[in-house]
């Protein structure tokens, strides 16, 4: 039999969402403290949903819907589905899309916009989403840097030349040690930086308090 329901916070259920996160993300696994402190800093005014779904008493799926505090708009929510990969291809991922358009539709307002996310090398979930009316908006290219290969040889002489531009490279903690107010003028650049990126929809910058919980 399958149940979809509302996430409970034990020990149990942090266990099987990390279990199937890490099955369906590999190359960005997560741990239970993690997760649990990602939940615990969910900013408190905008709502979130985490679900779970069970076949025969066994959770096999985790989804939340959730509105975009990150890029606010009224009616806009962002949905993830991750289904353990051992239980794919069963229609309870369309299931749980189904569960969470009747919840959306039962909240306040008129829903104005759904966005998700997936990897280009998964036809199948690129398919679930094509299939329901998403179109591709942002493409995040990935790369990571071997660095017991890296040769720094050819860049023997950038910290000199960025020295003399006036530009010093400082650890953390010599920044902590020299500027009281270091969280501060680390959040103003962030938000600076961020609304230079391209973007799907606005940037919603997070208060500072926000922003220190989650650093």
């Amino acid at each position: 039999m399958r149940t979809i329901r509302p996430f409970e916070p034990t020990d149990q259920e942090y266990a099987a969402r990390v279990a199937i996160h890490n099955a369906v993300w590999p190359a960005e696994p997560t741990t239970i403290d993690y997760m649990r402190f990602r939940d615990r800093v969910w900013p408190q005014e905008y709502f979130i949903q985490r679900l779970v779904a069970e076949v025969n008493g066994q959770i096999v799926a985790t989804a939340n819907y959730c509105e975009t505090h990150w890029s606010y708009r009224p009616g806009k929510y962002d949905i993830r589905i991750n289904v353990h990969p051992d239980h794919q291809g069963q229609g309870i991922g369309s299931a749980i899309y189904d569960y969470m358009m009747a919840e959306l539709a039962k909240r306040p307002g008129t829903l104005t916009m759904l966005t998700s996310l997936t990897q280009e090398d998964r036809p199948a979930a690129i398919r679930f989403l094509t299939n329901r009316g998403f179109q591709q908006q942002m493409r995040f290219p990935s790369s990571a840097l071997a660095v017991d290969q890296f040769d720094p040889t050819p860049f023997a002489g950038t910290v000199h030349k960025i020295t003399t531009r006036g530009i010093h490279i400082a650890t953390l903690a010599e920044l902590q040690q020299r500027d009281p107010d270091w969280q501060a003028h680390v959040w103003e650049l962030d938000c600076t930086c961020t609304l230079d990126e391209p973007l799907p929809d606005a940037f919603s910058p997070p208060m500072l308090a926000q922003y220190i919980a989650e650093e």
